[in-house]
């Protein structure tokens, strides 16, 4: 089943109305990873025990991009990968809990049109769910209302070896580089697992140095972000 949960990430080409726009590096490729996931302390366990039943810590950790091309937030209890996807820039996860994330990105001059940021959202939903199982767009693309950088977001519905998925597919504009966010979990889960799929979205943070004015708007937004992230 973990297997199946990996292999259920996105490696696919992107194609809009016949238009190639953007062609993965390659299959992906699974390996044992360790199943060992940090816990909370008897400490934070004990403080949780202590609040009412609606209201959780959850503490976040900040993980990069090898090349620091962006960052965001993950819950703590997640781990990275390295062999789970070969083109993404970043890929966690909780394999105990089936949660998973990867993250692509691509040069807006790789593209032989140039589609606004909510296109290229409604076409990667559209052929990403075509690459799966029972594959079904369940939300539309639909602006993000929380984060520092402009981009949409949607839902996909499917299934990983008759188990149901459910997908939340964020695509996030910086100058000239889209990134997606494509995010994971068993579908009965997905209630509980979306307010940390979208923290982690409204945490997305990328390198700003060659886009005039954009690092002052970052670290305006910056520090609400991190307030959200630290009690949710």
């Amino acid at each position: 089943m973990i297997d199946a949960f990996w292999q259920a990430g996105w490696y696919a080409e992107l194609i809009q109305d016949g238009q190639l726009l953007r062609r993965g590096e390659g299959e992906i490729q699974t390996v044992a990873v360790s199943s060992e996931i940090s816990s909370e302390s008897n400490d934070e366990k004990s403080e949780n025990s202590r609040l009412p039943v609606d209201t959780v810590i959850r503490r976040y950790t900040e993980v990069f991009a090898e090349d620091r091309s962006c960052s965001l937030k993950v819950p703590a209890s997640w781990q990275i990968f390295e062999d789970l996807n070969k083109g993404s820039v970043i890929q966690a996860g909780n394999i105990q809990e089936n949660q998973f994330l990867v993250v692509l990105c691509q040069s807006l001059r790789e593209l032989q049109m140039a589609p606004s940021i909510a296109e290229y959202c409604d076409a990667q939903l559209k052929q990403c769910a075509s690459k799966v199982a029972s594959g079904l767009v369940v939300m539309p693309p639909t602006p993000l209302e929380q984060g520092c950088f402009p981009g949409y977001f949607g839902e996909i519905a499917a299934q990983v070896d008759s188990v149901p998925v459910h997908y939340l597919v964020a695509c996030i504009k910086n100058g000239g580089q889209i990134f997606t966010l494509f995010l994971w979990c068993e579908a009965e889960d997905y209630a509980a697992r979306k307010t940390d799929f979208e923290q982690i979205v409204a945490s997305f943070s990328a390198d700003t140095g060659l886009i005039p004015d954009a690092s002052a708007r970052v670290k305006s937004c910056g520090a609400a972000v991190q307030s959200v992230a630290e009690i949710s």
